[in-house]
This record gives structure tokens, C-alpha cells and sequence, in this order.
């Protein structure tokens, strides 16, 4: 599918994609006859998951490592004890 099914199957916008895209967070098929990307069902998973990553305010580097195989209850736990840390510093002042 091209990228304007993409954005409405995601609710991500066009610039969004092509910034996941540049950063090697996704990487979709690219026609030989007419240059268009082809983003597929994997890739429309993967931009969904994207998304929702970045709603719990994730980073792209973070992203990336959980993409490549990186264990994600590591990374949820760090970023909770983070916030648990930020919390706790709030109650303190």
C-alpha cells in the first residue's frame, strides 16, 4: 500500500513515517518500476507499535532496541522506575 493508506491505517502522519523510516525503525519495499514504497501489513504493525510506544513517551533509540530483538520487559521496567523516581522526587519537594 502507499503512504497515504499507511497514515490512515496507523493515524500517524506522512512526516512521522518518513522520520521512522529515516531512522531505521521501519523499512519498506520500494518499487523498481516507479520508486513508490510499498508499506505492508508488517510494516503497518510495526508503525502501529510505534506509535503507541511513542505515546508512552519511549524514545526512538529505545524503540529501535526493542525492534531489534531487545527484551521489552527490560526497557518497560526501566522507563517505570523512572518515572517512580520522578514521582517520588515531586513528593519530596
Amino acid at each position: 500500500m502507499k503512504i497515504k493508506e499507511a497514515e490512515e491505517k496507523t493515524g500517524l502522519t506522512r512526516k512521522a513515517i518518513r522520520y521512522y523510516e529515516s531512522n531505521g525503525l521501519i523499512h519498506p519495499a520500494q518499487s523498481e518500476e516507479n520508486g513508490y514504497k510499498d508499506y505492508d501489513e508488517e510494516t503497518i504493525r510495526s508503525l502501529v507499535l510505534i506509535r503507541k510506544l511513542r505515546l508512552l513517551d519511549f524514545s526512538v533509540p529505545q524503540i529501535r532496541k526493542y525492534l531489534s530483538g531487545y527484551d521489552p520487559s527490560r526497557l518497560l521496567k526501566k522507563r517505570i522506575q523512572e518515572e517512580f523516581g520522578y514521582a517520588q522526587q515531586e513528593i519530596r519537594r
